[in-house]
């Protein structure tokens, strides 16, 4: 991995953190239990834009592991959890679909648009 890409994996992947801290503690600094709802859903929905599209299906993924295998019902009480846990899944899926996955489709791309171009020189 070259520096430049090192540097911005990096960076995304302290902005995904500051972000996890920021929804905790607001979180916790909150009172109000419907405040502390709209902090989690707003949470989520930043985690999502910052991820998009792959963040929906890791979402997905999380809902139907959440709802359908009893072991995690002690998520139910505390958003917390389901902050952390989103964030994760979140992370893992953005990073394979910013850092490896869209790179090898434009590396495609790339390489058939060059093929082209060396055909219309010759």
């Amino acid at each position: 991995m070259s520096k430049k890409k090192y540097i911005i994996l990096i960076g995304w992947i302290i902005c995904n953190l500051f972000i996890l801290r920021s929804s905790i503690l607001n979180f916790y600094a909150e009172i109000n239990s419907n405040t502390k709802s709209e902090i989690v859903l707003l949470h989520f929905l930043i985690i999502l834009i910052l991820t998009f599209p792959s963040g929906f299906i890791a979402i997905l993924i999380f809902s139907i592991v959440f709802e359908y295998i009893y072991f995690l019902n002690f998520l139910n009480k505390n958003q917390v959890y389901n902050m952390i846990i989103v964030s994760i899944i979140c992370t893992i899926f953005g990073y394979f679909q910013w850092f490896i996955f869209i790179p090898k489709i434009f590396g495609k791309f790339k390489k058939i648009y060059y093929q082209i171009k060396i055909k219309r020189d010759n």
